[in-house]
């Protein structure tokens, strides 16, 4: 039967994991959020970019509202670049590390007139090993 000491313990290290991971990978976002568009990427790392580029082209086409694509994006567990507003071109970017390297997907889009997006592309690879 746990005691309440290491109940409070417990949770104390779970904070303090958590602030740690956030200050260390302030770039990642939460990792809770559930993304359709890397789910089950099961094939060879070669195919894994193409294969997230079509799911991001055909989730939001060419013409797409740039607010409901970042609304999406944010849902699904992405985060705003600092540098997304230079020259209306903008990106999101969802990380997590897994066997010792950071594993990103990255949502570009350049913004046209109306809040509509005039080119959408994905990315998704290797970055950081260690």
């Amino acid at each position: 039967m746990p005691t309440k000491i290491s109940i409070f313990a417990a949770l104390i290290a779970i904070v303090a994991a958590l602030i740690w991971g956030l200050t260390v990978f302030p770039h990642l976002p939460m990792l809770a959020f559930k993304s359709q568009l890397v789910a089950h990427l099961r094939c060879v790392w070669e195919a894994k970019e193409s294969e997230f580029d079509r799911r991001v082209r055909a989730a939001f086409p060419m013409g797409s509202s740039a607010q409901r694509m970042v609304a999406e994006l944010r849902q699904q567990g992405f985060s705003e670049h600092s540098e997304s507003l230079m020259n209306d071109d903008y990106v999101m970017m969802r990380g997590e590390i897994g066997s010792g390297c950071e594993i990103g997907a990255q949502v570009f889009w350049r913004s046209a007139e109306r809040g509509q997006s005039s080119e959408v592309e994905g990315w998704y690879g290797l970055g950081n090993c260690s």
